[in-house]
């Protein structure tokens, strides 16, 4: 079996998965491993888009094909863990990401593409006020690094994005594109990404999506972001604005079945109980014509007495003696007072499952999720604008099944990590979610208070902290469903584990200019070691699992029977069928190689320079190997 040499690179599966797809559908258009591209021009015939041609249908803006080209980019990083940062770090299989989401996504790839069953994400809106990526970093780890204090001052990441900008739209595409890219790639073939958004930039958006994910393939939702008691609204265009979008983006459309749940049309502000009914919540549906539009003489025209003995004479939707079957079985409402108009009880446990609208009311506004986040940090603003926990969770319910992963590139407040809690508990599920925040300073609120926090990502995370504490003590105390939380599944999932980036573990060479001084030997006198000089087993460790494909939450086991090398064992069975074999010692022992024992599909992974000649060709015929 071939040894194969892993690096960066080794992740990137963007470029591969599109070669191999072309490959299947015009494998005549290659020719040794490239494109033949007069060949495939001969084959598309009049189905190839002309490039003289400046007039076809789609979103384009200046920068567009870079953006793209940067989704392609290989990344030099990688993700390390964070050690005394999560809660139940040792059994949680939740992810906590702090870094360049576009960097972060790339680096997921391989472990995580086609796993993930719902992405939602509330990215800048564009205002003129947010923080957005510049788009002409050749290296934008570098540049991240940079910016979160890993290196020297200069070239810093993130600026603001004034109208003033003749590239106002672009830059903020530009941020986008390469990030929804690589979303699509982590989704599922039923999986949906929910992107938040205002006016600013919902046009755009929309036509980068139906390019991204097909037209076909893109909806859109309205969020009534306000209640009565929201106090002032932003005025634009002579319009109260009281609502946001949520565009809402699917793998494949026809895969995708939405669960059904009776509260979607039911608003509490709708279905009461005024008269405590033991049959439960209900609303007042319409029984009769008002007066005015009665006719005496008309179907269904009587009088009804109410019990405070107060007379309605006009047309009614039922006949007499069927109304006085509703008003024997107390299906008929007359008001506290007992003198209304008389309705009818519309029971909310009577209906049928209703189809989830897409008009998104009563799912909290932005007044309540500040004033619930306010509450939970003791009475401190301690962030701006976030969306309410409701909204999510009603995402969650109707887009996500028990077991599935759910993922927010744009993790702010940590919002989502809150509502995938809250469905779990809600339905007795094991989602799992993956927040992915950038390392950005913020350390006061928009009123120019002091946080208590440095950066979003810090604030994120006590978030977590505190509502995974504040479940733990109310469920403790719920006896009904006590047996549940302690026996269940669901308890491991109250945690997270901590990650964040940076640069690899594995050393890349990058040529340099060649002048007098510095001669083509000495180009490679540095990379005699092909590990940086102050790695980590730790941090080496989380990086092989990306490079091999097996997800963060794998499970590692130090093997004790191996006495002259410290050999490791990775295993993610309901991930991958087959397990990884680590060791990373600067001398692999023949006893070692003699005593493993390792299934057919098995991967054998250590130092190069770690393998005699001989001992390389002795492992190789016994094992897959994959040499750092």
């Amino acid at each position: 079996m071939p040894v194969t040499k892993l690096t960066p690179e080794n992740n990137n599966l963007y470029m591969q998965e599109r070669m191999e797809a072309l490959m299947q559908a015009v494998p005549e258009a290659f020719a040794d491993g490239k494109i033949n591209w007069e060949t495939l021009r001969e084959l598309l015939g009049k189905e190839l888009e002309e490039g003289g041609r400046e007039e076809y249908f789609g979103l384009n803006w200046p920068g567009k094909r870079e953006a793209r080209r940067r989704a392609a980019i290989p990344s030099q990083g990688t993700l390390v863990p964070v050690y005394g940062d999560g809660v139940n770090e040792d059994i949680t299989e939740n992810l906590f990401i702090e870094g360049d989401n576009l960097e972060v996504l790339k680096l997921l790839q391989k472990s995580y593409a086609g796993k993930i069953k719902m992405i939602y994400i509330d990215p800048p809106y564009n205002t003129g006020n947010d923080f957005i990526y510049n788009d002409d970093f050749t290296d934008p780890l570098e540049a991240y690094l940079r910016y979160t204090g890993a290196k020297g001052e200069g070239g810093e990441l993130l600026t603001t994005n004034t109208r003033a900008d003749g590239r106002f739209h672009s830059n903020w595409l530009n941020m986008m594109y390469p990030r929804l890219i690589l979303a699509r790639q982590l989704l599922r073939e039923d999986g949906v990404i929910f992107i938040s958004i205002d006016d600013n930039e919902v046009s755009h958006l929309k036509l980068m999506c139906d390019e991204i994910f097909g037209d076909d393939n893109v909806e859109m939702m309205i969020w009534h972001k306000v209640g009565d008691d929201s106090g002032r609204l932003k005025i634009t265009y002579r319009f109260r604005r009281e609502h946001e979008y949520i565009l809402v983006a699917y793998k494949d459309k026809s895969l995708v079945n939405f669960s059904k749940f009776l509260s979607d049309r039911n608003y509490k502000n709708v279905y009461t109980n005024p008269d405590n009914d033991p049959r439960g919540p209900y609303k007042q549906g319409i029984i009769s014509h008002t007066e005015a539009k009665s006719k005496a003489t008309g179907k269904n025209y009587y009088t009804v007495t109410t019990p405070s003995g107060k007379q309605y004479s006009r047309q009614w939707r039922v006949a007499e003696d069927e109304f006085n079957r509703l008003k024997e079985d107390n299906r008929i409402y007359f008001g506290k007072m007992g003198n209304s108009v008389p309705s009818l009880k519309v029971f909310i446990n009577e209906q049928g499952e209703t189809t989830p609208i897409s008009i998104l009311q009563n799912f909290g506004t932005a007044k309540t999720a500040g004033l619930a986040l306010r509450e939970l940090f003791d009475g401190k603003d301690v962030f701006d604008y976030p969306k309410p926990v409701e909204l999510l969770f009603h995402l969650i319910r109707i887009a996500s099944s028990e077991n599935d992963i759910i993922l927010d590139f744009f993790a702010g407040s940590g919002t989502l990590g809150e509502a995938v809690i809250k469905a779990n508990l809600e339905d007795e599920g094991s989602r799992t979610f993956i927040l992915i925040q950038m390392l950005e300073q913020k350390n006061k609120n928009v009123a120019g208070e002091e946080t208590g926090f440095q950066t979003i990502s810090e604030l994120s995370k006590e978030r977590l902290r505190r509502v995974i504490n504040k479940t733990i003590k109310e469920e403790q105390q719920n006896q009904k469903s006590l047996p549940f939380f302690e026996n269940s599944r669901f308890l491991n999932q109250l945690g997270f584990k901590s990650f964040k980036s940076t640069k690899s573990n594995i050393r890349s060479w990058i040529p340099e200019e060649i002048n007098a001084e510095k001669t083509i030997v000495s180009l490679f006198d540095d990379f005699s070691e092909s590990l940086v000089s102050n790695w980590k087993k730790e941090d080496l460790l989380s990086e092989l699992l990306l490079l091999e494909g097996f997800p963060l939450t794998s499970t590692i086991t130090y093997l004790e029977d191996f006495r002259d090398n410290e050999l490791y064992k990775i295993s993610a069975p309901d991930w991958c069928t087959h397990e990884l074999y680590i060791c990373l010692d600067a001398e692999i022992h023949n006893n070692t190689i003699r005593h493993l024992e390792m299934a057919e599909d098995d991967i054998f992974i250590c130092l190069d320079s770690a393998l005699t000649d001989e001992l390389k060709v002795r492992i190789q015929d016994k094992f897959n190997v994959h040499v750092i």
